[in-house]
């Protein structure tokens, strides 16, 4: 999707109205104010923020302290036209980026499926030596390879991820995971059907429209986002769905939870 300048453009004018980008930034939300309830001097880094959606919800929530980075240029200047200011670069060098920077809250949706297991393995590495102990790191990404379809080929997603694998990775990075949920689990029988349609259609070498899910507004809009909120209080962690939604939080070191914050009062000195 870096070089897919009108993935770029669509995702921009649906990510504020649209059905799944609000229910997956409910998500985000309630999973920052699980951990940290009302605080929100909390430090943010939207790792892959596309073009700003999620960053522009959090500053009108009052969350001030945030950081964004994208690699694509559409991206930077569509934030750039909301006032925000992300950071030009690929996730793969974010530890260089942010050197010597630590965030209580990393989110990063829909990035790793652009890459392959070994380079998601080490992004899970860096994204991890950011956090701050007691941090969270909320990701979401596509799951399961029954669901790839046209989506997939129009924003080149190489990964869609088996979620206990994914959750291994992410245990294997020393984090410990409070929820991992699948979604959208009600609607995952109709997109199920669809997205094998449409690789029927492909593998057979027949024509089809190779394009998105992101349509602003899509029909149905309304309704397709009250039996997403209907999910949300149904099941706390869904069994099945296209995404993969993953809360994972870095422990504190035993013993070093005072030092922390003792050096964290002499940085205020």
């Amino acid at each position: 999707m870096v070089e897919n300048k009108a993935e770029y453009y669509l995702m921009s004018m649906a990510e504020e109205r649209h059905w799944w980008y609000v229910t997956l930034h409910q998500r985000v939300f309630s999973a920052i104010k699980k951990q940290f309830g009302d605080r929100k001097n909390i430090t943010i880094l939207d790792a892959g923020c596309g073009t700003g959606g999620l960053w522009v919800k959090l500053l009108k929530a009052g969350y001030s302290s945030i950081k964004g980075m994208d690699v694509a240029d559409f991206a930077i200047e569509t934030c750039n036209e909301k006032g925000l200011s992300p950071t030009k670069a690929n996730i793969k060098q974010i530890d260089t980026v942010f050197k010597g920077q630590t965030f209580d809250v990393i989110v990063c949706n829909d990035v790793l499926c652009y890459f392959n297991i070994r380079i998601v393995k080490d992004v899970l590495r860096k994204l991890t030596s950011l956090l701050n102990p007691g941090g969270l790191l909320i990701m979401n990404n596509p799951a399961h390879a029954a669901f790839a379809g046209t989506h997939d080929v129009a924003v080149g997603i190489q990964t869609r991820f088996n979620p206990t694998e994914l959750k291994n990775l992410i245990v294997n990075c020393q984090l410990t995971i409070d929820n991992c949920t699948q979604w959208p689990f009600l609607l995952s029988p109709l997109i199920w059907i669809e997205r094998k349609r449409q690789r029927s259609v492909m593998y057979k070498g027949g024509k089809i429209l190779i394009k998105s899910d992101v349509v602003f507004p899509p029909k149905g809009n309304n309704l397709l986002l009250k039996i997403n909120n209907i999910e949300r209080s149904l099941f706390k962690r869904a069994p099945f769905g296209s995404s993969v939604f993953i809360v994972a939080r870095k422990e504190w070191p035993k013993m070093d939870r005072t030092k922390f914050w003792m050096g964290k009062l002499e940085d205020c000195d």
